[in-house]
């Protein structure tokens, strides 16, 4: 055996094996991204409420309680 300069023994190599359990992601197609994009736009837009001329009003009431979401406006004028 070799004496190292250092004195210390040199590391084993790793041995790289494959993890070929892992299936690949499957890509959707174009129409599948479409779809998909207007299934959630719909769920979305059943939450959505327009106020109109009131947004303004609407974000400094917001911004003057300290608020940092609508929701959160929302929710106090609903429950007071």
């Amino acid at each position: 055996m070799a004496a190292h300069p250092s004195g210390k023994l040199p590391l084993p190599t790793l041995v790289v094996t494959a993890y070929t359990a892992k299936q690949p992601k499957k890509s959707r197609s174009l129409a599948e991204k479409i779809d998909a994009k207007r299934t959630k736009d719909k769920l979305r837009a059943k939450t959505r409420i327009n106020i109109g001329s009131a947004h303004a009003p609407w974000r400094k009431l917001r911004d003057g309680l300290g608020l940092a979401l609508d929701s959160q406006l929302a929710r106090l004028l609903l429950d007071t």
